[in-house]
């Protein structure tokens, strides 16, 4: 899957960080809300949120546990094709 981002993705992500751009539009694409992919992580969704708005960076670990939950590889994450 290819992840499409938009400009309001992009815009309200603090400094445009591609990487939680990217976290928020997979989550967004595969349809799940924060408490839905906290449950399955067993991970505050503050956490969550908080990668996703560029606020902290998330580990390597959990980018791939993020990847396999969404049915994304991490070069969906690394290098989003799209910025609509």
């Amino acid at each position: 899957m290819t992840l499409q981002l938009n400009c309001d993705m992009i815009d309200s992500v603090k400094g445009g960080n591609r990487m939680a751009i990217s976290l928020k539009g997979a989550r967004v694409e595969a349809g799940m809300s924060l408490e839905e992919v906290s449950k399955s992580l067993k991970i505050a969704p503050s956490t969550i949120s908080n990668w996703e708005n560029g606020v902290t960076d998330i580990s390597a670990v959990n980018l791939y546990r993020l990847a396999d939950l969404y049915k994304v590889t991490i070069n969906d994450f690394l290098l989003p094709k799209n910025y609509s």
